[in-house]
């Protein structure tokens, strides 16, 4: 990521015209047909400086890497994506409790158990 100035960007996102230190832009890695567009990110607020948190950075790589990613790979991307996102998402099975309901039992008297010879055959 490079850090970049796009004043025209920033007036008409945010409505004021603002320092872009807080914003980088991704280069694109190849055109894909006509259109074009680049990946950026803003970060608001009024410090130069700015702790993200780790999910909030390991989503930025994550949006990097998909936009880098070449073509060919998008629809198994994509799957992986739609696969994990419903993983994740959709409530997990939770089975009822077990009942609690107690079952009196009574205990016999011990005994030995019997040996049983084993013949092998051969």
């Amino acid at each position: 990521m490079r850090p970049c100035s796009p004043r025209s960007w920033l007036l008409s996102e945010t409505g004021e015209e603002t320092s872009s230190e807080k914003h980088w832009l991704i280069p694109q890695m190849r055109q894909s047909g006509e259109t074009q567009f680049v990946l950026g990110f803003h970060l608001f607020g009024t410090s130069s400086m700015a702790e993200l948190p780790e999910p909030l950075l390991q989503r930025l790589l994550c949006h990097a890497l998909l936009h880098l990613l070449p073509d060919e790979g998008l629809p198994e991307a994509m799957q992986s994506l739609v696969d994990m996102n419903e993983f994740y998402r959709l409530p997990r099975f939770v089975p009822p409790p077990l009942p609690q309901k107690s079952i009196p039992v009574r205990i016999g008297p011990g005994y030995v158990r019997p040996v049983f010879p084993v013949t092998e055959e051969e």
